[in-house]
């Protein structure tokens, strides 16, 4: 990976973050069960963790899904296609939020700035 390219991963990051604060702002704020300043630090954590995370086990994930799909009928083989699409994507959300929350976001960022 260059520089370039770890740049532009990061951007994304803090834009995900800057997402994350906006939304947790708003829902504290209209739910007056705590500060907004600290609902938006709150879930602009989980979203840059998520986000890290989703990067860490997305390769893992597809390889452990990605099998070969092959059927002699056309609705068959797009069916299943169709649902390992689903259990890759949905496992890696799952899994991507734990890790990236646990700890991974932080070792992503910080990996991500020696570049």
């Amino acid at each position: 990976m260059n520089r370039e390219q770890a740049q532009h991963q990061l951007k994304i990051g803090y834009f995900a973050a800057l997402i994350g604060f906006v939304f947790g702002a708003i829902s504290a704020s209209k739910g007056r069960n705590m500060p907004p300043f600290f609902g938006g630090l709150l879930l602009s954590y989980v979203f840059w963790g998520t986000y890290w995370g989703i990067k860490i086990m997305y390769p893992l994930v597809k390889s452990y899904f990605d099998v070969p799909v092959g059927s002699t009928q056309l609705w068959d083989a797009i069916a299943k296609r169709r649902t390992k699409m689903f259990w890759t994507l949905g496992v890696t959300l799952v899994l991507g939020y734990f890790v990236g929350i646990l700890g991974g976001g932080i070792y992503k960022q910080v990996q991500l700035m020696r570049i």
